[in-house]
């Protein structure tokens, strides 16, 4: 029979491989608990995440190893109890050296392929870990294409908006100064409006004779003249349009270059020498000019006072139009120009 200090000799193996596999539980757990403590940001994340596979490399080392010693252990262990129940068993029948052969025999062969099993575990979870790695890159990768895609729509988008912002501006430019010199070269013109408002200030005047001159060269003018005639005529002026002269007055002999008069413009008025005359051809100056229009008492004009000779006239001459915008437009330049 066997030595009675041999029979418990099997189950401290048993002890230390169960302790293995607790060990391995709390390094599992440790790891899972360490990692989903606290939210944190991505690169800190990946960094815990490089710590923690690098500490479970070592710990997996570590067990491998102790493992392959308690596979040497029980090799030296139960090599020994075996050759002692072959020895017995040969020299008497028993069951209980077949039951310490099978179980060191089991033991061994279940620890061994324990440590295979872990050993193959450990290589597909390292797989893993690379392919886990691998897709977090993919995405991360989608995602700083998307972002760079969103940033590159963003300013596509902003470029967009930029340059709408300037056509939008560069077409009112180009209104504005079509605006402008439509106002330059309008004709001058008043409205019916214009001429009831004007026609009831100088009603004071009726029967008043007026004398009207242009140049018929100028059309511009020339509807001008008919406009303030209309004007006059609804004051009950007496209203006389002058013969028309293209050419008032012709040097008898060449002039030198600057020795001619500059172009008069604007509507310029004279009167006779009574206090009715002088009033009524002041009166009609201020309406022109409150309109927006170039007036103002010209003696230059007292030769138009031999045509057609009364007692009492006012006389007035429509002549080109001046440069720049006149009647409304020329207000509301005045107006944005105080503003």
């Amino acid at each position: 029979m066997a030595p009675k200090h041999h029979q418990g000799s099997i189950a401290w193996p048993l002890t230390f491989l169960h302790l293995g596999g607790y060990i391995s539980l709390l390094v599992t757990s440790g790891c899972q608990n360490s990692v989903g403590q606290q939210p944190m940001d991505t690169s800190d994340l990946l960094v815990k995440i490089a710590n923690l596979e690098s500490s479970l490399d070592r710990f997996e080392f570590w067990l491998t190893f102790a493992t392959a010693l308690l596979i040497l252990g029980l090799i030296l262990v139960c090599g020994f109890e075996i050759r002692e129940a072959i020895a017995t068993l040969k020299k008497e029948w028993s069951w209980k050296p077949l039951y310490v052969i099978a179980g060191g025999i089991l033991i061994t062969v279940g620890v061994a392929a324990e440590l295979a099993l872990q050993f193959f575990a450990s290589s597909q979870q390292t797989a893993l870990r690379k392919a886990n790695h691998a897709v977090v890159a993919a995405f991360q990768k989608e995602a700083a294409d998307a972002r760079e895609r969103a940033s590159n729509a963003e300013e596509h988008t902003a470029q967009i908006e930029k340059d709408e912002a300037q056509l939008r501006k560069d077409t009112e430019d180009e209104r504005l100064a079509r605006v402008k010199i439509e106002e330059r070269v309008a004709w001058r013109k008043l409205d019916p409006k214009a001429q009831s408002e004007i026609a009831l200030h100088l009603s004071r005047f009726a029967k008043e004779p007026v004398l009207i001159a242009y140049n018929p060269n100028d059309m511009e003018a020339l509807s001008f003249a008919s406009d303030i005639a209309a004007t006059l005529h609804a004051a009950e002026w007496e209203v006389a349009i002058a013969e028309p002269v293209a050419v008032q007055s012709l040097r008898e002999e060449p002039a030198a270059f600057g020795a001619n008069r500059p172009l008069s413009t604007g509507v310029l008025v004279w009167r006779s020498d009574d206090e009715v005359s002088r009033k009524a051809a002041t009166a009609l100056v201020e309406q022109l000019s409150l309109r927006g229009f170039d007036a103002t008492i010209s003696p230059e004009q007292k030769g138009l006072l031999a045509l057609y000779p009364t007692s009492t006239r006012v006389v007035l001459t429509v002549a080109h139009k001046p440069n720049g915008a006149q009647g409304e437009f020329k207000l509301k330049a005045h107006k944005t120009n105080n503003h």
